[in-house]
């Protein structure tokens, strides 16, 4: 959920997976869900046919690590300018 939270056309189809980042939330798998997970998928796919562009290792990169007691997280980062 959280690695693809930032990408406009999938805020709204993950939401219903937005309250399993909480601890004290049961995990229960729903026709909801199920649907939303289906429809991400398809979405995903579609971006990267429309031109979701490929890691260059020719580019400059960065990885950029954030992390917690409670997580960890990262960018992968790459110049295209």
């Amino acid at each position: 959920v959280n690695q693809v939270a930032n990408y406009v056309q999938l805020r709204d189809i993950m939401a219903p997976f937005k309250s399993f980042l909480s601890p004290r939330c049961k995990f229960v798998w729903s026709p909801e869900l199920e649907a939303a997970f289906q429809a991400s998928k398809l979405t995903i796919v579609d971006s990267i046919r429309a031109g979701v562009e490929i890691y260059d290792m020719e580019r400059r990169t960065c990885l950029r690590p954030d992390w917690s007691r409670r997580g960890i997280g990262y960018f992968l980062l790459q110049q295209h300018c």
